[in-house]
């Protein structure tokens, strides 16, 4: 079963992003190394990272509205339907859920 975020925007329309895609993002920042601001996507660090919010898919929903911004995640998932509107400004005000597929 893989999980994802619905974000449901205001004009009605619904984006999907997978847990994981959120996590890899994630682990991407818990990862790196200060001295290089480098992260290693081999790293058991990195891999620990990633497996800890997929089995924990609201630590994603939480970095995904804390730490994310339209500009973040837009390449990360895809609409499920949708009609003309200014997503970067209706993401703040969009909800949000995880779902199980």
């Amino acid at each position: 079963m893989k999980n994802t975020i619905l974000i449901k925007f205001t004009n009605g329309d619904w984006f999907e992003v997978s847990v994981k895609a959120i996590a890899e993002k994630r682990a991407e920042y818990y990862s790196e190394d200060p001295d290089t601001g480098v992260f290693d996507p081999n790293s058991s660090e990195y891999h620990s990272e990633v497996q800890y919010v997929v089995e924990n898919p609201l630590e994603a929903l939480d970095w995904l509205q804390n730490n994310m911004d339209w500009e973040d995640i837009e390449e990360l998932g895809e609409f499920v339907n949708a009609e003309p509107f200014d997503h970067a400004e209706g993401f703040f005000d969009a909800g949000f859920e995880v779902l199980k597929k």
